[in-house]
């Protein structure tokens, strides 16, 4: 059974969490929106000629791989946070309809 105390706290997550969820999801968009601005400076720094060689050196940058891996960072964090809500709106979900269950006296 899921308790009252643990759906409390369930709820308090989520309503704690409001402004962490917004704030990890604008900036995981923030960071997919940099990537064509920080590839597109990094071919034009290029000393390759050929626009194929010139893409291949600017996504081996320092510059590129160091967003790449703030990217990746960023989906991590928004993902966590993101499963975590689900799990705990899951559980509310639960507890909602075994409680109503109980009403009906189907259990």
């Amino acid at each position: 059974m899921i308790s009252e105390e643990r759906v409390d706290k369930a709820l308090k997550y989520m309503v704690a969490t409001d402004e962490g969820f917004a704030m990890a999801k604008s900036h995981m968009v923030g960071m997919e929106k940099q990537e064509k601005t920080i590839l597109g400076i990094e071919i034009l720094n290029s000393t390759q000629s050929g626009q194929q060689a010139k893409e291949a050196e600017a996504r081996t940058s320092e510059a590129y791989t160091k967003w790449r891996k703030d990217y990746e960072d960023s989906v991590f964090n928004f993902e966590i946070v993101r499963n975590k809500r689900n799990s705990e709106s899951m559980l509310i979900e639960c507890w909602r309809s075994l409680n109503a269950n109980r009403r009906k006296g189907n259990i």
